[in-house]
């Protein structure tokens, strides 16, 4: 059994199943790799490793994940103090100190300052 469709009714469904996979890539969210404590952990292992552009994307989609998550700021300061602004770092370090949640957080955010604190020193003594 053969169906029989009409020439316009043969156009409207190719056009409609063409222009169905021509749309826009669907983003598929896995739970366990989009949050921010991954995309900091991500971060953190992309600057122990040198690559600086990397470490900010992740510590940015971690703060654009939730902007209340402390240690995405934390990332961002060293990154800024890495960069040479050793002020805007300390300014995002005290925006992550006010965001910590726990023991383990504000541990971070010590880090965070001594990093900080260390990189001001190397730059007063370079002539």
């Amino acid at each position: 059994m053969r169906i029989v469709l009409s020439k316009p009714l043969e156009l409207f469904l190719l056009l409609t199943i063409l222009l169905a996979g021509c749309g826009p890539e669907t983003i598929v969210l896995r739970s366990g790799l989009d949050t921010p404590a991954q995309h900091v952990a991500n971060g953190n292992r992309f600057l122990k490793n040198g690559k600086m552009g990397a470490a900010l994307r992740e510590f940015i989609r971690a703060r654009a994940l939730n902007p209340e998550y402390g240690p995405a700021y934390v990332g961002l300061g060293i990154i800024k103090g890495r960069q040479g602004d050793i002020e805007g770092g300390l300014k995002l370090m005290e925006k992550a100190e006010k965001l910590a949640e726990n023991k383990s957080e504000m541990e971070m955010v010590d880090q965070g300052f001594c990093t900080l604190y260390r990189l001001q020193r190397q730059k007063k003594r370079l002539p």
